[in-house]
Protein backbone atom coordinates (compact mmCIF):
# COMPACT_ATOMS: atom_id res chain seq x y z
CA UNK A 1 0.00 0.00 0.00
CA UNK A 2 1.25 3.48 -0.78
CA UNK A 3 1.34 6.23 1.64
CA UNK A 4 -1.06 7.64 -0.14
CA UNK A 5 -3.63 5.08 -0.05
CA UNK A 6 -2.68 4.44 3.55
CA UNK A 7 -3.49 8.40 4.32
CA UNK A 8 -6.85 8.11 2.56
CA UNK A 9 -7.42 4.62 4.66
CA UNK A 10 -6.97 6.49 8.12
CA UNK A 11 -9.01 9.32 6.70
CA UNK A 12 -11.82 6.81 5.88
CA UNK A 13 -11.76 5.29 8.85
CA UNK A 14 -13.92 7.26 10.41
CA UNK A 15 -17.01 6.84 8.24
CA UNK A 16 -16.54 3.05 7.88
CA UNK A 17 -17.07 2.80 11.63
CA UNK A 18 -20.04 4.47 11.36
CA UNK A 19 -21.45 3.44 7.87
CA UNK A 20 -22.12 0.14 9.42
CA UNK A 21 -24.58 1.07 12.00
CA UNK A 22 -26.63 2.95 9.76
CA UNK A 23 -27.12 13.48 16.34
CA UNK A 24 -28.10 12.20 20.44
CA UNK A 25 -29.15 9.14 21.94
CA UNK A 26 -32.52 9.35 19.71
CA UNK A 27 -32.41 9.97 16.01
CA UNK A 28 -34.11 12.37 13.95
CA UNK A 29 -36.76 10.28 11.54
CA UNK A 30 -37.93 13.10 10.28
CA UNK A 31 -36.73 14.52 6.54
CA UNK A 32 -38.96 17.39 7.21
CA UNK A 33 -36.82 18.42 10.20
CA UNK A 34 -33.84 17.57 8.70
CA UNK A 35 -34.65 19.71 5.78
CA UNK A 36 -35.46 22.64 7.81
CA UNK A 37 -31.96 22.28 9.46
CA UNK A 38 -32.91 20.90 12.31
CA UNK A 39 -35.64 23.96 13.69
CA UNK A 40 -38.40 21.51 14.66
CA UNK A 41 -38.22 21.65 18.86
CA UNK A 42 -41.95 23.60 18.22
CA UNK A 43 -43.25 22.05 14.69
CA UNK A 44 -43.05 18.31 15.80
CA UNK A 45 -46.05 15.90 16.09
CA UNK A 46 -46.86 12.66 16.31
CA UNK A 47 -44.28 9.94 15.50
CA UNK A 48 -41.51 13.03 15.72
CA UNK A 49 -42.12 14.28 19.44
CA UNK A 50 -40.21 11.62 21.21
CA UNK A 51 -37.11 13.29 19.75
CA UNK A 52 -37.92 17.02 19.76
CA UNK A 53 -40.22 17.38 22.15
CA UNK A 54 -42.40 15.15 23.80
CA UNK A 55 -44.77 17.73 24.90
CA UNK A 56 -46.18 18.32 21.38
CA UNK A 57 -47.90 15.02 22.16
CA UNK A 58 -50.59 16.97 24.60
CA UNK A 59 -51.29 19.81 22.00
CA UNK A 60 -54.14 20.37 19.91
CA UNK A 61 -53.97 18.91 16.53
CA UNK A 62 -51.48 16.33 17.21
CA UNK A 63 -52.90 13.28 15.13
CA UNK A 64 -54.60 10.29 16.76
CA UNK A 65 -52.17 7.95 14.38
CA UNK A 66 -48.74 8.77 12.76
CA UNK A 67 -45.91 6.27 12.07
CA UNK A 68 -42.46 7.41 10.62
CA UNK A 69 -40.18 3.85 9.69
CA UNK A 70 -37.52 3.12 7.68
CA UNK A 71 -35.85 6.59 8.05
CA UNK A 72 -31.88 7.30 7.68
CA UNK A 73 -29.64 9.63 7.10
CA UNK A 74 -26.13 11.36 8.57
CA UNK A 75 -23.75 14.34 7.54
CA UNK A 76 -19.78 13.44 7.38
CA UNK A 77 -16.73 15.44 5.97
CA UNK A 78 -13.02 16.24 6.10
CA UNK A 79 -11.00 19.17 6.70
CA UNK A 80 -9.16 20.92 5.35
CA UNK A 81 -8.52 18.50 2.91
CA UNK A 82 -11.49 17.10 1.63
CA UNK A 83 -13.63 14.17 0.06
CA UNK A 84 -13.15 16.50 -3.30
CA UNK A 85 -9.79 16.66 -3.58
CA UNK A 86 -9.38 13.10 -3.90
CA UNK A 87 -11.95 12.82 -6.80
CA UNK A 88 -10.01 12.36 -10.06
CA UNK A 89 -6.77 9.81 -8.26
CA UNK A 90 -8.82 6.94 -8.02
CA UNK A 91 -6.17 4.39 -6.53
CA UNK A 92 -3.52 6.00 -8.77
CA UNK A 93 -0.35 7.98 -7.57
CA UNK A 94 -0.98 11.88 -6.00
CA UNK A 95 1.55 14.54 -7.51
CA UNK A 96 3.82 15.48 -5.59
CA UNK A 97 2.92 19.10 -6.01
CA UNK A 98 -0.47 18.37 -5.00
CA UNK A 99 0.59 16.75 -1.77
CA UNK A 100 3.08 19.34 -0.56
CA UNK A 101 -0.18 21.62 -1.35
CA UNK A 102 -2.26 19.40 0.58
CA UNK A 103 0.58 19.13 3.59
CA UNK A 104 0.58 23.19 3.44
CA UNK A 105 -3.20 23.50 4.57
CA UNK A 106 -3.19 20.54 7.11
CA UNK A 107 -0.51 22.90 8.65
CA UNK A 108 -2.45 26.01 8.44
CA UNK A 109 -5.47 24.76 9.38
CA UNK A 110 -3.50 23.28 12.63
CA UNK A 111 -4.76 19.48 12.04
CA UNK A 112 -6.94 17.50 9.14
CA UNK A 113 -9.95 16.29 11.08
CA UNK A 114 -12.49 13.65 9.77
CA UNK A 115 -15.94 13.45 11.35
CA UNK A 116 -19.23 11.59 10.62
CA UNK A 117 -22.26 10.82 12.05
CA UNK A 118 -25.72 9.55 11.35
CA UNK A 119 -29.30 7.58 12.68
CA UNK A 120 -31.79 5.30 11.73
CA UNK A 121 -35.08 4.62 12.73
CA UNK A 122 -36.59 1.22 12.34
CA UNK A 123 -39.87 2.20 13.80
CA UNK A 124 -41.80 5.63 15.51
CA UNK A 125 -45.39 6.43 15.85
CA UNK A 126 -47.93 7.90 18.33
CA UNK A 127 -50.82 6.63 19.69
CA UNK A 128 -52.90 9.95 21.03
CA UNK A 129 -50.86 11.23 23.69
CA UNK A 130 -48.16 8.40 23.40
CA UNK A 131 -45.49 8.25 21.51
CA UNK A 132 -42.45 5.15 20.79
CA UNK A 133 -39.30 5.61 18.81
CA UNK A 134 -36.72 2.79 18.51
CA UNK A 135 -33.55 3.98 16.37
CA UNK A 136 -29.48 3.89 16.56
CA UNK A 137 -27.51 6.37 16.42
CA UNK A 138 -23.20 6.46 15.53
CA UNK A 139 -20.66 8.89 15.85
CA UNK A 140 -17.11 9.05 14.79
CA UNK A 141 -14.17 11.84 15.11
CA UNK A 142 -10.85 11.67 13.89
CA UNK A 143 -7.42 14.45 14.11
CA UNK A 144 -4.26 13.81 12.28
CA UNK A 145 -1.53 16.47 13.10
CA UNK A 146 0.29 18.36 10.37
CA UNK A 147 3.26 15.88 11.03
CA UNK A 148 1.09 12.87 11.49
CA UNK A 149 -0.42 14.03 7.72
CA UNK A 150 3.53 14.47 6.51
CA UNK A 151 4.82 11.19 7.76
CA UNK A 152 1.94 9.10 5.67
CA UNK A 153 2.91 11.67 2.65
CA UNK A 154 6.27 11.56 2.23
CA UNK A 155 7.65 8.94 5.30
CA UNK A 156 10.42 9.83 6.89
CA UNK A 157 11.97 11.66 4.53
CA UNK A 158 9.93 13.99 4.62
CA UNK A 159 8.18 16.95 2.01
CA UNK A 160 12.11 18.14 1.36
CA UNK A 161 13.70 14.55 0.95
CA UNK A 162 15.91 14.81 3.71
CA UNK A 163 14.88 13.18 6.83
CA UNK A 164 13.96 15.59 10.01
CA UNK A 165 11.97 14.83 12.89
CA UNK A 166 8.30 14.60 12.97
CA UNK A 167 6.13 14.33 16.37
CA UNK A 168 2.57 13.34 15.76
CA UNK A 169 1.18 14.15 18.90
CA UNK A 170 -2.36 15.16 18.58
CA UNK A 171 -3.23 12.75 16.23
CA UNK A 172 -6.99 10.70 17.98
CA UNK A 173 -9.57 8.78 17.08
CA UNK A 174 -13.17 8.50 18.87
CA UNK A 175 -16.37 6.84 17.88
CA UNK A 176 -19.49 5.06 19.25
CA UNK A 177 -22.56 3.67 18.27
CA UNK A 178 -25.56 3.24 20.25
CA UNK A 179 -29.27 1.65 20.00
CA UNK A 180 -32.20 3.57 21.57
CA UNK A 181 -35.87 2.32 22.45
CA UNK A 182 -37.84 5.32 24.04
CA UNK A 183 -41.66 5.75 25.33
CA UNK A 184 -42.79 9.21 25.62
CA UNK A 185 -46.19 10.51 27.23
CA UNK A 186 -48.00 14.08 27.34
CA UNK A 187 -50.37 15.23 29.87
CA UNK A 188 -52.51 17.96 28.85
CA UNK A 189 -52.97 21.45 31.17
CA UNK A 190 -55.70 23.07 29.89
CA UNK A 191 -55.85 26.77 28.63
CA UNK A 192 -52.96 28.69 30.04
CA UNK A 193 -52.35 32.86 28.58
CA UNK A 194 -55.18 32.36 25.80
CA UNK A 195 -53.40 29.11 24.51
CA UNK A 196 -53.45 25.49 25.31
CA UNK A 197 -50.52 23.93 27.57
CA UNK A 198 -48.93 20.76 27.83
CA UNK A 199 -46.04 18.81 29.58
CA UNK A 200 -43.88 15.44 28.19
CA UNK A 201 -41.96 13.60 29.32
CA UNK A 202 -39.50 10.55 27.44
CA UNK A 203 -38.27 7.64 29.12
CA UNK A 204 -35.05 5.88 27.13
CA UNK A 205 -33.49 2.43 27.28
CA UNK A 206 -30.25 2.92 25.78
CA UNK A 207 -27.52 0.16 25.05
CA UNK A 208 -23.59 0.87 24.07
CA UNK A 209 -23.42 -1.17 20.63
CA UNK A 210 -19.58 -0.49 20.15
CA UNK A 211 -17.15 1.68 21.20
CA UNK A 212 -13.72 2.84 19.96
CA UNK A 213 -11.21 5.25 21.79
CA UNK A 214 -7.28 5.94 20.71
CA UNK A 215 -5.00 8.54 21.46
CA UNK A 216 -1.22 9.05 20.10
CA UNK A 217 1.28 8.50 22.93
CA UNK A 218 4.33 10.10 22.30
CA UNK A 219 4.67 8.50 18.51
CA UNK A 220 7.95 10.12 16.32
CA UNK A 221 8.98 10.17 12.79
CA UNK A 222 13.47 10.46 13.26
CA UNK A 223 15.71 9.94 10.36
CA UNK A 224 17.30 7.03 12.01
CA UNK A 225 13.87 5.00 13.24
CA UNK A 226 10.00 5.47 13.30
CA UNK A 227 8.26 4.61 16.45
CA UNK A 228 4.74 4.50 16.68
CA UNK A 229 2.62 4.53 19.80
CA UNK A 230 -1.17 4.63 19.67
CA UNK A 231 -3.22 2.66 22.65
CA UNK A 232 -6.45 1.52 21.63
CA UNK A 233 -9.26 0.32 23.48
CA UNK A 234 -11.92 -0.97 21.68
CA UNK A 235 -15.41 -2.74 22.13
CA UNK A 236 -16.02 -6.68 21.88
CA UNK A 237 -19.53 -8.24 20.73
CA UNK A 238 -22.80 -5.75 20.61
CA UNK A 239 -23.76 -5.57 24.45
CA UNK A 240 -20.71 -2.70 25.60
CA UNK A 241 -22.48 -0.66 27.70
CA UNK A 242 -26.27 0.15 28.74
CA UNK A 243 -28.26 3.13 30.67
CA UNK A 244 -31.43 4.72 30.85
CA UNK A 245 -32.64 8.49 30.68
CA UNK A 246 -35.48 10.70 31.31
CA UNK A 247 -36.35 14.08 28.83
CA UNK A 248 -38.51 16.36 29.77
CA UNK A 249 -40.58 18.96 27.72
CA UNK A 250 -43.09 21.86 27.95
CA UNK A 251 -45.08 23.29 25.11
CA UNK A 252 -47.98 26.31 24.18
CA UNK A 253 -49.93 26.65 21.66
CA UNK A 254 -51.81 29.61 20.65
CA UNK A 255 -54.07 30.56 17.61
CA UNK A 256 -50.76 30.41 15.24
CA UNK A 257 -47.83 30.50 17.12
CA UNK A 258 -46.91 27.42 18.98
CA UNK A 259 -43.87 27.60 21.70
CA UNK A 260 -41.57 24.63 23.36
CA UNK A 261 -38.97 24.07 25.56
CA UNK A 262 -37.09 20.66 26.13
CA UNK A 263 -34.01 19.22 28.51
CA UNK A 264 -32.57 16.52 27.47
CA UNK A 265 -31.02 13.56 29.62
CA UNK A 266 -32.64 15.19 32.72
CA UNK A 267 -31.32 11.93 34.09
CA UNK A 268 -28.84 9.17 32.07
CA UNK A 269 -27.44 7.10 33.63
CA UNK A 270 -25.81 5.35 30.14
CA UNK A 271 -21.71 3.85 31.16
CA UNK A 272 -19.66 1.31 29.01
CA UNK A 273 -19.36 -1.67 30.58
CA UNK A 274 -15.38 -2.32 31.33
CA UNK A 275 -15.71 -6.56 31.05
CA UNK A 276 -17.00 -5.65 27.29
CA UNK A 277 -13.59 -3.63 26.54
CA UNK A 278 -10.03 -5.05 25.89
CA UNK A 279 -7.13 -2.72 24.81
CA UNK A 280 -4.20 -3.04 22.65
CA UNK A 281 -0.71 -0.99 23.05
CA UNK A 282 -0.60 -0.31 19.17
CA UNK A 283 3.12 -0.20 19.10
CA UNK A 284 5.58 -0.42 16.51
CA UNK A 285 9.24 0.78 15.91
CA UNK A 286 11.54 0.73 13.05
CA UNK A 287 15.23 1.57 13.48
CA UNK A 288 16.55 0.58 9.70
CA UNK A 289 17.04 -3.09 10.74
CA UNK A 290 15.41 -4.41 13.05
CA UNK A 291 11.78 -3.65 13.93
CA UNK A 292 9.18 -4.67 16.22
CA UNK A 293 5.25 -4.59 16.60
CA UNK A 294 2.76 -4.94 19.55
CA UNK A 295 -0.96 -4.88 18.51
CA UNK A 296 -1.80 -7.97 20.50
CA UNK A 297 -4.92 -8.05 22.51
CA UNK A 298 -5.12 -7.54 26.09
CA UNK A 299 -7.71 -6.43 29.07
CA UNK A 300 -8.65 -3.06 29.61
CA UNK A 301 -6.82 -2.75 32.82
CA UNK A 302 -3.52 -3.02 30.98
CA UNK A 303 -4.83 0.05 29.13
CA UNK A 304 -2.92 3.80 30.14
CA UNK A 305 -4.98 5.88 33.15
CA UNK A 306 -5.84 8.66 30.88
CA UNK A 307 -7.80 6.31 28.86
CA UNK A 308 -9.39 5.11 30.96
CA UNK A 309 -10.31 8.40 32.83
CA UNK A 310 -11.34 9.32 28.96
CA UNK A 311 -13.75 5.91 29.00
CA UNK A 312 -15.33 6.49 32.51
CA UNK A 313 -16.34 10.20 31.68
CA UNK A 314 -17.86 9.12 28.40
CA UNK A 315 -21.56 10.09 29.23
CA UNK A 316 -24.24 11.62 28.02
CA UNK A 317 -24.87 15.23 29.15
CA UNK A 318 -27.70 17.09 29.45
CA UNK A 319 -28.80 19.79 26.50
CA UNK A 320 -31.49 22.18 26.72
CA UNK A 321 -33.57 23.63 23.95
CA UNK A 322 -36.47 25.81 22.97
CA UNK A 323 -38.38 26.67 19.85
CA UNK A 324 -40.95 28.23 18.25
CA UNK A 325 -43.52 27.65 15.04
CA UNK A 326 -45.53 30.25 13.12
CA UNK A 327 -48.32 28.85 11.15
CA UNK A 328 -48.41 31.92 8.42
CA UNK A 329 -50.91 32.40 5.63
CA UNK A 330 -51.17 29.65 2.56
CA UNK A 331 -50.08 27.09 4.15
CA UNK A 332 -46.69 28.32 5.26
CA UNK A 333 -44.37 27.73 8.65
CA UNK A 334 -41.48 29.29 10.13
CA UNK A 335 -39.65 28.09 12.77
CA UNK A 336 -36.64 28.86 15.24
CA UNK A 337 -34.59 26.73 17.49
CA UNK A 338 -32.17 27.11 19.91
CA UNK A 339 -30.51 24.30 21.55
CA UNK A 340 -27.05 23.88 23.39
CA UNK A 341 -25.13 20.54 24.45
CA UNK A 342 -23.65 20.77 27.80
CA UNK A 343 -20.48 18.56 29.39
CA UNK A 344 -16.75 18.67 28.71
CA UNK A 345 -14.86 17.30 26.23
CA UNK A 346 -15.53 13.78 27.31
CA UNK A 347 -18.96 13.99 27.02
CA UNK A 348 -20.66 12.11 24.31
CA UNK A 349 -21.49 14.43 21.72
CA UNK A 350 -23.55 13.75 18.56
CA UNK A 351 -23.66 17.09 16.36
CA UNK A 352 -22.78 20.27 16.84
CA UNK A 353 -23.09 21.65 20.89
CA UNK A 354 -24.50 24.60 19.76
CA UNK A 355 -27.69 25.61 16.93
CA UNK A 356 -29.51 28.60 16.68
CA UNK A 357 -31.50 28.71 13.23
CA UNK A 358 -34.59 29.25 11.64
CA UNK A 359 -36.75 26.69 8.94
CA UNK A 360 -39.59 27.24 6.95
CA UNK A 361 -41.71 24.59 5.31
CA UNK A 362 -44.60 25.23 2.41
CA UNK A 363 -47.20 22.98 2.30
CA UNK A 364 -49.12 25.41 -0.55
CA UNK A 365 -48.72 22.51 -2.79
CA UNK A 366 -50.38 19.81 -0.82
CA UNK A 367 -48.56 16.67 -2.98
CA UNK A 368 -45.37 18.48 -2.93
CA UNK A 369 -43.95 20.20 0.51
CA UNK A 370 -41.37 22.28 0.38
CA UNK A 371 -38.18 23.01 3.11
CA UNK A 372 -35.31 25.03 3.62
CA UNK A 373 -33.56 26.25 6.99
CA UNK A 374 -30.05 28.18 8.15
CA UNK A 375 -28.37 27.92 11.26
CA UNK A 376 -25.68 28.69 13.09
CA UNK A 377 -23.26 25.97 14.64
CA UNK A 378 -20.45 25.86 16.35
CA UNK A 379 -17.91 27.59 14.92
CA UNK A 380 -19.66 27.96 11.59
CA UNK A 381 -23.09 27.42 9.82
CA UNK A 382 -25.29 24.80 8.21
CA UNK A 383 -27.86 25.11 5.27
CA UNK A 384 -30.68 22.20 4.27
CA UNK A 385 -33.42 21.81 1.99
CA UNK A 386 -35.78 19.57 1.83
CA UNK A 387 -38.60 18.14 -1.21
CA UNK A 388 -41.80 15.32 0.10
CA UNK A 389 -44.11 13.48 -1.78
CA UNK A 390 -47.35 13.06 -0.52
CA UNK A 391 -50.47 11.10 -1.50
CA UNK A 392 -53.03 11.10 1.37
CA UNK A 393 -51.90 9.83 4.53
CA UNK A 394 -48.74 8.95 3.03
CA UNK A 395 -45.69 10.69 2.67
CA UNK A 396 -42.04 10.07 1.68
CA UNK A 397 -39.09 12.82 2.01
CA UNK A 398 -35.69 13.72 1.70
CA UNK A 399 -33.36 16.35 3.07
CA UNK A 400 -29.94 17.61 2.24
CA UNK A 401 -27.43 19.02 4.65
CA UNK A 402 -24.53 21.38 3.77
CA UNK A 403 -22.27 22.48 6.91
CA UNK A 404 -18.95 24.44 7.64
CA UNK A 405 -18.00 24.50 10.99
CA UNK A 406 -15.54 23.71 13.93
CA UNK A 407 -15.46 19.94 12.97
CA UNK A 408 -14.66 21.14 9.14
CA UNK A 409 -16.70 20.89 6.10
CA UNK A 410 -19.40 18.69 6.11
CA UNK A 411 -22.01 17.45 3.85
CA UNK A 412 -24.89 14.96 4.22
CA UNK A 413 -28.32 13.07 2.97
CA UNK A 414 -31.42 11.80 4.88
CA UNK A 415 -34.05 10.08 3.36
CA UNK A 416 -37.56 8.78 5.32
CA UNK A 417 -39.61 6.19 3.09
CA UNK A 418 -42.38 4.98 5.08
CA UNK A 419 -44.37 8.14 6.78
CA UNK A 420 -48.47 8.05 7.74
CA UNK A 421 -49.97 10.51 9.25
Amino acid sequence: MTTQQTFRAALAACTTLVAATAGAQLPNGSAAAAGMAGSFTAAARGADAATWNPANLGLPGNPTFSLRALSAGGVSGLDPVSWGDFVGYGDGTIPRDVRLQWVDRVAASGAQSGAVEGGATAVAFNVGRLGVHVGSVGYATASLSPDAVEALFFGNAGRTGQPRDLALAGSSLRAGAFATAAASYAHPLGEVAGGRAALGVTAKLVRGVASLRAQDAGSSVTASDIAVRFPVVVSHGTDAGSGTGVDVGAAWQGERVTLGARVENVVNTFRWDETALSFRAGSASFDGTTSSSDFDERPYADAPQPLRDAIAAERFAPAIGAGLAFRGAHALTVTADARHQLGGDDAIVIGPRTHVGVGVESRALTALPLRAGAAYVTGGWQAAAGLGLRLGAFEIAGAYTLRDAAAGRASGVMLNIVGVR
